[in-house]
């Protein structure tokens, strides 16, 4: 600190000085605490889109290999009426034979 009997430029320069010195040391602060945070939030996008990739994996995975149950119903529909008319013929069979 000056001395008692400075003059009041030396007073204020000094004054200004610390808060000059002050504020670049809280804007360096800041900038470093934003910096952080930063890398944090990027690390945390980059898992979620590898989490969203391997989602959207599954998904393909589950459309490739399953079948909906309307096509699986068409598809099934006329082997069950098929074996519906082969059973109606193995009972005329049967009941012929009697």
């Amino acid at each position: 600190m000056p001395e008692p009997n400075a003059n009041s430029f030396e007073v204020i320069s000094w004054i200004v000085g610390l808060l000059v010195t002050f504020a670049v040391v809280l804007v360096a602060a800041f900038r470093n605490i934003h910096n952080k945070i930063e890398t944090k939030v990027t690390a945390l996008d980059n898992k979620r889109s590898l989490g969203d990739l391997a989602l959207h994996k599954r998904l393909e995975n589950v459309k490739d290999q399953y079948v909906r149950r309307s096509d699986l119903q068409a598809l099934v529909e006329p082997l069950r009426a098929d074996l519906r008319h082969l059973d109606e013929k193995i009972d005329r069979l049967i009941n012929r034979e009697k």
